[in-house]
């Protein structure tokens, strides 16, 4: 009796290390998951990552200095929003006959985490900025959050667009959805307005009627950093001592910065000054030239190297004698813009 259990270990032993009989089950690989339906959640029940679900919001530029608010996102009410990356999808509007990609300075983008389902975006409902910054053409760096969703939460993205914006630039908001929570620090990412350097803009507007001046005006949602400007005035027969005294307004219309160039010749009649080059430009010491005058040569002191205008301030050649018939022409500046979002 006893040899024949011994036997039958032998046989057991003999099978399990030559055969593989015995030991531990083998488990054939599953078969891949399939995606989760939108609006919902995988789970792994590890309480891991799962299958992460990237959900978009895709929205189009709003058109030149405006801003405007879109949305919303509805996120899922289980799980963790692991992060958001704004994303520049394509570019088709054209600026002055070329297409210039969005440059750093054009679109200034702020990501919203807002309590609720309303299809209305109310500021009293947001519970963070999430997201800040400028985006264009390069990527932007995205915020790695780690909130729980255990309630009902959207995203709304606000979008403000200097000059060169267009309704033909598409964009897409994508928020990276988990089961579990991403083990690396939460980070939001945040980028002041007006910070790093702003797009540059060369702008050829219409000339202005006779016997007016050009204007320059900072327009709405931008900040600009005035790098050159220049005209030709052409007088009439009409015999005047024309003085150019140039001229920053404030937003109220205050006068911040004046040249007065009382005492100097001024333009004779039928004269044209600024025909044989830029009657205005910056120097690289950042001096604003003004236009010479053929019998008295006479330059202004120059404007502030950083010469920088939120919206709404002028900047004015304000010409005394200026006569009806008078003709500015040739006119057009350059600037570097940032697009400013409402306070």
């Amino acid at each position: 009796m006893l040899d024949r259990v011994r036997a039958r270990l032998r046989l057991r032993h003999l099978r399990r290390n030559h055969f593989g009989f015995g030991g531990p089950a083998i488990v054939p690989p599953s078969a891949p998951q399939r995606p989760a339906a939108p609006g919902t959640l995988p789970s792994d029940g590890l309480g891991g990552f799962g299958i992460p679900q990237i959900i978009p919001l895709s929205f189009n530029g709003q058109g030149a200095n405006t801003q405007a608010t879109v949305g919303p996102l509805q996120l899922p009410p289980t799980g963790f929003l692991s992060a958001i990356q704004p994303v520049l999808i394509s570019t088709t509007g054209t600026q002055g006959g070329t297409s210039p990609p969005p440059t750093h300075g054009r679109y200034y983008l702020q990501v919203w985490l807002v309590v609720g389902t309303s299809s209305t975006f109310n500021m009293a409902n947001v519970v963070a900025c999430v997201w800040a910054g400028y985006i264009g053409n390069a990527c932007a760096t995205g915020s790695f959050l780690n909130q729980s969703l255990a309630g009902t939460f959207q995203l709304w993205a606000t979008i403000t667009t200097g000059s060169y914006g267009t309704t033909g630039d598409v964009f897409s908001l994508n928020a990276l959805v988990t089961v579990g929570v991403n083990p690396v620090n939460a980070t939001i990412f945040y980028e002041a307005p007006g910070s790093g350097r702003g797009e540059v803009c060369d702008f050829h507007p219409s000339n202005p009627a006779a016997g007016s001046d050009w204007m320059i005006t900072v327009p709405n949602y931008a900040r600009w950093h005035i790098f050159a400007n220049r005209a030709s005035l052409t007088t009439s027969t009409q015999a005047a001592t024309r003085i150019i005294r140039y001229q920053m307004q404030g937003v109220k219309g205050h006068q911040m910065w004046n040249w007065n160039g009382a005492g100097a010749t001024g333009w004779l009649a039928s004269q044209t000054a600024g025909n044989g080059g830029a009657p205005y430009s910056i120097t690289d010491a950042g001096m604003l030239e003004g236009l010479i005058n053929y019998t008295n040569p006479n330059q202004p002191p120059g404007l502030p190297s950083e010469l920088t205008l939120q919206a709404g301030c002028v900047l004015i050649p304000n010409t005394a004698a200026l006569q009806t018939l008078d003709q500015w022409s040739n006119w057009s500046y350059i600037v570097e813009e940032w697009a400013m979002p409402a306070p």
